[in-house]
């Protein structure tokens, strides 16, 4: 059985700026187990997610 926090989720947010549909996606992971703290998240550089962490769980990770 894999542990619940190794496991990929996968959301989808549609919208006008990156930000707003980034923090769509968030908000979907928030209620798929990371209540607390942002997932570790790749981007396609088109920005939006730094504020979008911030909107959603108030903080952005640090970079490991």
């Amino acid at each position: 059985m894999l542990d619940i926090n190794t496991r990929l989720r996968v959301a989808r947010g549609i919208a006008k700026t990156e930000t707003e549909a980034s923090q769509e996606v968030f908000q979907t992971l928030k209620t798929r187990g990371r209540p607390d703290t942002p997932p570790p998240t790749m981007s396609d550089g088109w920005g939006g997610i730094d504020e979008a962490m911030i909107a959603v769980y108030g903080q952005v990770p640090k970079s490991s």
